[in-house]
């Protein structure tokens, strides 16, 4: 998913002069390994709750002119004003702190199977360049370095770099970030470059007395649980904002859409209610903005339908936004296609979001279809998003492709969600490695999702040697995605190439899990590699894991001892003093205890 508005798509020509860009990193915490514990239906639609999560907060906070980027496993969101900083701080404190809970309440999936996530904001300089599809992206060192410190951060922490602590130092709480003590797991896999990194801890609400960060940190503390903090400052702004109205030469105009921006972020529709009441008394008329953020921020279906009653008796014609935010909270499908008649009824043109939502409604394929016919017949394109929903709905794999041909065909370029329901729709490993390789030729990068989706297929005849080989060679190798080839060949009685990776990932959750289920088999081929290389990487290292699982500690020390001796990667050697340390803490309550 991209969304582009205002910020990157503002500019002209193909490249630019270099500029200071502020990126933040959204990485989810071993979500392979959660996501293969989920039946498909749910899998599913926890993808398509990913894919749409972050979208509701970027309107609260006032982002959407940002440049974000979807990769299956998180989000790149980008802003070249130092002006979008505090937002977009406060959309790294908000992500994390409610992710779980939400995609769960949009799931059904419980909270502890939903993976965490991880933020982190750092500055870089970038230079905006052209996209073949028209669009533009962020090249330069903000992203790597947000991702690069995403790599340190603890399951729903936030840490940002000295240059945005600096910027945005008096509106947040701090604390400083002790990178080298962090264990292993907390770690990037690669440390290109010394980052100085900051827990970003919480927003100051004493900071609403700025004049512009008030409007995103009313969202914020509302996201974050302070309602009453939220309330508050909602009605400081509110204040605010009658007194500048009642100044003899006020724009009204200005103040209006100051007003409607502070009502789009309410943290409670009796705030709203009371910011509404503020702006009667000063006299400034609210207007189809005013009452189509009054409709959404209701939350009632019941309620919205109210103000569009109250529009229409004051004389203010309702438009595509106001019957948009209907159409989307309409209770069932029938309902939502009667307000998509009072559009046409009133002259109202619906646009491509009202058939986006009614596509996605449609209770089957067909139907699904139809409203594409109906969007092609009223002049309507459809976007990225229309195919991608009909891509996923598709009843089979040639015609999920037949779809991106129409896709091509019509200059829409498909993304990395786009080509990762094709690799999981493909029906064996060889026609899925071949959307991988399209993917690559078309400068789209795979990501954790496109690799699980891969190593998911049936692997009966693909050796795990000849497996892991070709993705060692590649350049984003996830190792979180080789717990999909493990579940691949254990689910195919192919226990022994699945040992194979887990001789060198032993630290997986799927690794070890099989061990326990086949230990004799485990310690017999880890000990077979053993003796035929005493100096092996990562025999010592699956033996002392094997061991530990299967409870014997005392077996599994001197392995693990070797296996640190023989350990090249700082990240392994950290984990495997973490677990000597835990035997000895075991083997030292063992014997405090009395008979």
């Amino acid at each position: 998913m991209e969304v582009r508005a205002n910020g990157a798509d503002s500019r002209e020509g193909p490249s630019e002069q270099a500029r200071i860009v502020f990126c933040l990193a959204l990485d989810l915490v071993r979500s392979t390994e959660a996501g293969l514990d989920l039946p498909t239906r749910r899998f599913d639609a926890f993808n398509r709750a990913l894919v749409e999560q972050i979208a509701p907060r970027l309107e609260g906070l006032g982002l959407t002119g940002c440049l974000v980027k979807f990769g299956g496993d998180g989000w790149l969101v980008f802003a070249d004003d130092v002006d979008a900083l505090p937002a977009l701080c406060c959309l790294a404190l908000v992500m994390p702190a409610t992710f779980q809970r939400d995609i769960s309440a949009k799931t059904g999936i419980a909270v502890g199977a939903v993976p965490a996530l991880r933020a982190a904001v750092c500055h870089g300089r970038d230079i905006a360049v052209a996209l073949p599809d028209g669009g533009k992206d962020w090249v330069g060192d903000s992203a790597r370095r947000a991702t690069r410190a995403a790599g340190y951060c603890y399951p729903g922490e936030a840490l940002v770099d000295d240059t945005v602590r600096a910027d945005a130092l008096r509106d947040f709480v701090w604390a400083p970030a002790d990178l080298g003590s962090r264990p292993p797991q907390e770690q990037p896999k690669r440390n290109e470059e010394e980052l100085t990194l900051h827990v970003l801890r919480d927003l100051r609400p004493e900071a609403a007395s700025g004049l512009d960060a008030p409007e995103c940190f009313i969202y914020a503390l509302d996201a974050l649980g302070k309602s009453a903090e939220a309330v508050e400052v909602a009605s400081q702004v509110s204040d605010r904002l009658a007194q500048e109205a009642a100044e003899p030469d006020a724009d009204q105009a200005a103040i209006l859409r100051r007003w409607n921006r502070a009502l789009r972020r309410a943290p409670t529709y009796a705030a709203a209610l009371e910011m509404l009441r503020d702006m009667e008394r000063a006299g400034v008329a609210p207007d189809v903005v005013t009452y189509s953020t009054l409709a959404k921020v209701s939350g009632h279906y019941a309620e919205a339908q109210r103000w569009l009653d109250t529009m229409r008796a004051e004389g203010i014609a309702p438009n595509v936004v106001t019957y948009n935010t209907l159409v989307s909270m309409a209770p069932d499908y029938a309902e939502a296609q009667r307000w998509l008649d009072t559009m046409r009824a009133e002259g109202i043109a619906p646009d491509v979001v009202t058939y986006n939502t009614l596509v996605s409604m449609a209770p089957d394929y067909a139907e699904a279809q139809r409203w594409l016919d109906t969007m092609r017949a009223e002049g309507i394109a459809p976007n990225v998003v229309t195919y991608s929903t009909l891509v996923s709905m598709a009843p089979d794999y040639a015609e999920a492709q037949r779809w991106l041909d129409t896709m091509r065909a019509e200059g829409i370029a498909p993304n990395v969600v786009t080509y990762n329901t094709l690799v999981s729709k493909a029906p064996d490993y060889a026609e899925a490695q071949r959307w991988l390789d399209t993917m690559r030729a078309e400068g789209i990068a795979p990501n954790l999702y496109t690799y699980c989706n891969l190593f998911a297929k049936d692997l009966s005849h693909v050796p795990a040697t000849e497996l892991l080989q070709w993705f060692w060679q590649q350049e984003y190798s996830p190792e979180e995605a080789l717990q999909a080839a493990i579940k691949s060949y254990r689910k195919r009685y192919h226990v022994e190439n699945a040992l194979s990776i887990a001789l060198h990932y032993p630290h997986l959750q799927a690794a070890r899990s099989l061990m326990r289920r086949n230990a004799d088999a485990a310690l017999t081929q880890f000990a077979q590699a053993l003796a035929d290389d005493s100096r092996h990487p990562d025999a010592d290292y699956a033996l002392g894991v094997a061991l530990m699982e299967l409870g014997r500690d005392e077996d599994a020390r001197p392995h693990l001892v070797r296996a640190l001796e023989l350990a090249a990667l700082p990240k392994r050697q950290d984990a495997i003093r973490q677990w000597l340390a835990d035997i000895d803490g075991r083997s030292a309550r063992a014997g405090n205890k009395t008979p």
